[in-house]
């Protein structure tokens, strides 16, 4: 007859056996419970109808605005400025006085040039006569028509310099810079800064490097526009006017350059530009929002929305442009396509649209 310690522990062991057993389905059942729910909860997304527009695609560039022309004037002659007729920010016409420096030695030398070139030109006829009567020989005819002719060039250059004194605008526009004051002295070797800076801003231009793998998009002629952080908002219209044919070897760009319209005058040299170039355009393209494009491995794929459950799609892209996709094959203009929550998917994913541009919604 067993012993009742024994009994007690038989049946004692046989119950916490039962109790492990019966945890350990309970828990299995409830895991198996769990991943059936998670499997089966849907996924919100939003989906759109493929749609066809014209698509423009742009190249972005970022630049520095400079007036269309600039120059950068100096004395050629050495002198006191008794005049100074222009200040920074006044406008020019072309060919108005910007500054006059001290012009009593260039005149005097003038004058002495212009007598100097009297006399030389009456010796000269005086010896053609004689040479025609025989008295004076062919020698002497040339040294007087030489010395005509030196005198004559003392006087253009004398002419030169008195013109020189004057500093005057190569063109219409605005002085963007004045580097000297009224009595000081001018010595033109020594000037480390432009005496007066002239811009042109009736048109702007906006210098860009073209990186290597888009030179052959960027040509002359194409539609750009312009934006600057001073006018949000606001685009201005300008042309590609030239591309260089050649490649930095360091940087590994070509420079281009864009014209911009300012007739106003809004856009102001040293200004950063954004700049967006035109370098396509496709009519007719079938487009969706880039975002809804997942990459793999050089594959583009998506997901389109059929009884209530995400299809995984392979598809051909194109161009892309303004945030779209051109889809070259793959989808058609009746598609759901999937354009925010795809990446939560998997293929057969079960899932419920909450935001949709298309009237009838497949739940």
């Amino acid at each position: 007859m067993a012993k009742p310690h024994k009994v007690f522990a038989l049946v004692f062991g046989r119950m916490v056996l039962l109790i492990l057993v019966m945890t350990v389905l309970t828990f299995m059942s409830g895991c198996s419970s769990r991943e059936q729910s998670e499997e089966e909860r849907p996924v919100l997304v939003e989906v759109q109808h493929p749609q066809r527009q014209t698509l423009t695609v742009n190249s972005d560039f970022i630049g520095e605005i400079r007036g269309s022309k600039e120059a950068n004037l100096n004395f050629e002659i050495g002198g006191k400025v008794v005049r100074i007729e222009a200040e920074v920010g006044g406008s020019v016409n072309k060919g108005d006085v910007l500054a006059v420096v001290d012009d009593t030695k260039s005149r005097a030398n003038l004058l002495q040039a212009e007598v100097a070139f009297s006399k030389a030109k009456l010796d000269a006829e005086r010896a053609e006569r004689l040479h025609k009567d025989g008295i004076a020989s062919d020698h002497q005819l040339e040294s007087a028509r030489l010395a005509m002719e030196q005198a004559r060039a003392s006087l253009v250059s004398a002419e030169q310099a008195l013109r020189d004194c004057t500093l005057r605008a190569p063109f219409s526009g605005f002085v963007a810079d004045k580097n000297i004051e009224l009595g000081e002295v001018i010595v033109p070797m020594a000037m480390t800064a432009p005496n007066f800076v002239v811009v042109d801003i009736s048109s702007v231009r906006v210098k860009i490097g073209v990186p290597e793998s888009e030179i052959g998009s960027i040509r002359q002629g194409q539609e750009a526009t312009l934006s600057v952080s001073a006018y949000p908002g606001r685009q201005f219209e300008g042309q590609v006017s030239t591309v260089s044919p050649l490649v930095g070897q360091y940087t590994r760009t070509a420079e281009a350059e864009v014209m911009v319209k300012n007739q106003n005058g809004s856009l102001k040299p040293g200004m950063t530009a954004e700049l967006s170039v035109k370098v396509d355009t496709r009519e007719n393209a079938l487009v969706i929002p880039e975002a809804a494009v997942r990459r793999e491995v050089g594959i583009a794929t998506l997901f389109v929305v059929s009884e209530g459950r995400a299809h995984e799609r392979k598809i051909a892209t194109g161009v892309v442009g303004s945030g779209l996709v051109e889809v070259l094959s793959g989808l058609s203009e009746q598609d759901s396509v999937v354009v925010k929550g795809q990446f939560q998917l998997k293929d057969n994913s079960r899932i419920r649209i909450v935001d949709s541009t298309i009237e009838t919604e497949q739940r």
